[in-house]
């Protein structure tokens, strides 16, 4: 199970554990990754019904209605075939074999919802900055979109962020003048509490 996952996660580690600009990369490289992972133990019409970006980061990996049957897992050709070969010459028994199962299951399932919980597919912004990708350099409308896309939502959040420094501003605004609206008060009953102590003397 270890040797599965480290041949199926090691590469995308090791390509980006380095210094170069590969984000452009990255948000399809991250998506092999995930079905890569899924197509293993998630029913293949799940997964099909989860194509995008955005729905692949919200498939809930421990629900177990969306699993195969564990006898139907993929746990890789090399340990399909020893284990095959071992049950064909009764040198590992149908619970060892059910127990071995579960347990690539199990890895399997802690592995997918690990990446899943991290993944910034679910942000579009994320997605989008896969138009600089020199592979989609070509289709030029696909690209200029997800520019437009990245331009609106670079807008849209630097207009947000005004709004609340703006709000902020108002109600310090606010605060001030009714600040300066009581000391006014205060300064005008010690004036005539001044003028009435002098009349008294």
């Amino acid at each position: 199970m270890q040797f599965l996952l480290a041949v199926t996660v090691t590469p995308f580690l090791t390509r980006y554990e380095c210094d170069e600009p590969l984000l452009p990369y990255m948000a399809a490289d991250l998506q092999d990754l995930l079905m890569s992972l899924l197509c293993r133990f998630i029913k293949k019409d799940h997964l099909d019904s989860h194509g995008t970006p955005e729905k692949l980061a919200k498939i809930d990996v421990t629900n177990k209605e969306v699993h195969v049957h564990h006898s139907k897992m993929d746990v890789g050709f090399a340990a399909e075939a020893t284990l095959t070969v071992l049950s064909r010459e009764e040198k590992i028994s149908p619970r060892k074999l059910l127990e071995f199962q579960m347990e690539c299951l199990k890895g399997l399932t802690a592995m997918s919802k690990k990446t899943l919980d991290k993944n910034p597919l679910k942000y579009s912004l994320f997605q989008n900055i896969s138009c600089l990708d020199p592979r989609k350099m070509s289709k030029k409308p696909e690209i200029y979109e997800s520019v437009d896309r990245i331009s609106e939502e670079a807008e849209k959040s630097i207009n947000e962020n005004m709004a609340q420094k703006l709000a902020q501003a108002n109600a310090l605004r606010s605060k001030r003048e009714e600040k300066t609206a009581e000391l006014q008060t205060v300064q005008v009953e010690l004036e005539e509490r001044e003028n009435d102590l002098k009349k008294c003397h």
